[in-house]
């Protein structure tokens, strides 16, 4: 039924299964369908979108649930009616009355309107001009244009032309290269060449208009001769993006985000963490400090203290999509093969340098060495400990510049790396073998010593639908009232006393189907989650996108392997997760992204820059200690996770 122009009302429209509004649009969809007259012919083109869009409610069932089956059955006919009402209408549009058909279409049924062109053939019917004149009329932007595959084919030169004409159009150039974006396809013409889109990206980075995030997404894409982007105009978007950026900070305050870590003397706690707005303070009493410089204490001051890893054994220091914002999520311009880095990841990275700074400055007043401690856990505490032989790490030699420092660490870094890959392969370390090995170590191949480590969630659409509708912001069962509410399922029903009732009834369904899937409890009308098992699985999962297995109890092991038996969860068996490999790949290498700074590559191979800077090697020096303890952690929590289970005869372990 067509609304009245000026009546403010938004018109219908079907967002999909998993986006809130949907929910809330089903009984206006179920007026709209039985209002029409399947005898009145259609008019104009909003009038047929609507339509179209309230037997998409139907098809997906997004009804009301008081419908009764022969409601619903009268409903699939009359959709099924209107599904040829609204072809009828678009396979008539031609030359002649195109104008007229396609006048004052909204914005929001843009796409639905392209859509609708395309699969009723009118992009074959119509000539260019006439189909370009009509569609900016209603103010289709190329953008849009672009989207929509069937017409970028069937207008190809046309618009080739007219992403050429704009220097701006290359900002969708930019978006179907190198954006990781979540607003649609980007489709480009076949006649669109590789030299067209780099003289478009060299133009747009020229252009004094440019957009700094898309000028920043050149910057950092990968050079490639198909997409025009050499090292030239990388060159040119880096040096142009640093400009940006300094005269932006030049002209605004911004807000102040940060760490600040201190040694307090009279402090009794270990640590005590505050937040001023969104910079972090840590102060870490000398009492507890003073008591712990015994190399097992240091490395545990790492991990717990300061915070590293989790109970779990889990590294805190990747980028995790739980810490991002929404608006860092869904409204940042991310490059498509970028390390989404937010707020949270970026305070953290801070926190972790500036902890092991801190740590460096404490032992050297004592007259202990970082790196000696260290040495310490591969010379000594592996073998003391567990038996593991053959291990060594050699510190850097006194009187080293922090230029010399790194290059060596990152050659120890290496050797560790493959120490223990032989070990956990071999059960022991043949130095000959050692010495004529020299392939680069992948961070994501290193094996574990344990046989089914990590769990992670596979895309089976049950699992990813339960860590939507449970864990994710956007879940349409995180509020029921401002009473009822939460950041997200599980927080509202673990809070709250959720009885089934206070659900709506377009909720119901999906804790119906959750009560189905087992990982909620109808308990006497209380709604609950199953139990303290599901609870410490998917938490895992959503907060660290992993569950590390042997840390988990017997119970919650059994469900652990029923999750995996139902294709919900899947093992693997390395000593890092895909996230904390990923971390590493970010920092160290361009081998899966190229957004990072890529320390080892240019401190390797003599391309960092400011060879003379000390306190930016000293900077890096700091990072690479880091990372190095990091895999202290990760290497000792596999030899003692398979250590407890040979003790207990846990065959699971075994490789």
């Amino acid at each position: 039924m067509v609304q009245p122009e000026g009546s403010g009302e938004r018109r219908l429209k079907f967002y999909g299964p998993n986006d809130y509004a949907t929910f809330w649009q089903a009984e206006n969809a179920v007026r709209i369908l039985r209002d029409h007259d399947n005898a009145e012919a259609l008019s104009d083109a909003t009038h047929a979108i609507e339509l179209h869009n309230a037997r998409q409610f139907v098809s997906a069932r997004f009804i009301p649930a008081s419908l009764s089956e022969d409601e619903i059955a009268d409903l699939d006919v009359t959709g099924d009616l209107v599904r040829s009402v609204v072809a009828r209408f678009f396979t008539t549009i031609d030359e002649t009355n195109i104008e007229e058909r396609l006048r004052e279409v909204p914005f929001e049924y843009h796409a639905d309107l392209l859509s609708l062109l395309g699969n009723n053939r009118a992009f074959e019917r119509i000539n260019a001009p006439a189909m370009f004149a009509a569609l900016e009329a209603n103010g289709v932007t190329l953008g849009e244009m672009l989207a929509n595959k069937k017409l970028v084919t069937a207008y190809d030169r046309e618009v080739r032309d007219a992403i050429l004409i704009d220097v701006r159009a290359a900002e969708h150039v930019i978006r179907h290269h190198f954006s990781r974006d979540t607003k649609g396809s980007i489709y480009l013409p076949k006649s669109f060449s590789a030299a067209d889109s780099r003289d478009a990206l060299r133009r747009y980075v020229e252009d004094p208009s440019a957009n700094f995030n898309y000028v920043a997404l050149i910057a950092t894409a990968n050079s490639d001769s198909s997409t025009g982007v050499d090292a030239r105009l990388k060159l040119a978007a880096q040096r142009r993006s640093t400009k940006e950026t300094k005269e932006f900070f030049a002209n605004n305050a911004g807000m102040k985000s940060g760490c600040e870590v201190a040694i307090a003397d009279e402090q009794e706690e270990p640590v005590v963490e505050t937040l001023d707005g969104m910079v972090v303070s840590y102060t870490y009493g000398r009492q507890w400090l003073d008591a712990t410089t015994d190399e097992p204490s240091v490395l545990n001051n790492f991990q717990f203290l300061f915070e590293f890893a989790n109970r779990s054994g889990l590294l805190t220091l990747p980028s995790f999509t739980s810490d991002l914002s929404v608006f860092e999520r869904f409204l940042t311009t991310k490059g498509r093969t970028d390390y989404h880095v937010g707020v949270a990841h970026r305070v953290r990275e801070m926190s972790s340098t500036l902890q092991t700074q801190l740590m460096r400055f404490f032992l050297s007043q004592k007259g202990i060495e970082l790196e000696d401690v260290i040495a310490w856990f591969f010379d000594k505490y592996l073998a003391t400990e567990f038996g593991a032989a053959g291990f060594s790490f050699t510190p850097t030699a006194n009187g080293s510049s922090y230029l010399e420092k790194i290059r060596h660490l990152f050659a120890e870094m290496e050797s560790i790396l493959r120490q223990f890959t032989f070990f956990a392969d071999d059960g022991e370390i043949d130095r000959d073998l050692l010495a004529l090995s020299s392939d680069s170590m992948r961070f994501n191949q290193i094996p574990s010593r344990l046989r089914g480590k990590y769990l992670y969630p596979t895309d089976s659409p049950e699992i990813v639908g339960i860590m939507h509708h449970l864990l994710s912001d956007q879940s349409s069962l995180n509020y029921i009232s401002e009473e009822l509410r939460g950041d997200n399922a599980v927080e509202l029903l673990a809070r709250n006393e959720v009885r089934y009732e206070d659900f709506e009834d377009l909720q119901r369904p999906l804790v119906d189907q959750l009560i189905e899937l087992g990982v909620l409890t109808n308990d006497k009308g209380q709604i609950r989650l199953t139990s303290i098992a599901h609870l410490r699985i998917l938490v895992s999962l959503h907060a660290s996108e992993v569950v590390s297995y042997f840390h988990l109890t017997a119970s919650e092991r059994t469900l652990a392997d029923e999750m995996v038996t139902r294709g919900w969860l899947r093992r693997g068996s390395t000593l890092l997760t895909e996230s904390e490999a990923s971390y590493f790949n970010y920092l160290l290498n361009n081998v899966e992204f190229s957004n990072g700074p890529a320390l080892r590559n240019k401190y390797q191979h003599g391309s960092q820059a400011d060879v003379e800077d000390n306190d930016a090697h000293f900077a890096v020096y700091l990072v690479v200690l880091k990372l190095i303890i990091a895999l202290v952690i990760k290497i000792n929590d596999d030899f003692c996770l398979r250590d407890l289970e040979d003790r207990d005869g846990g065959s699971a372990a075994r490789r």
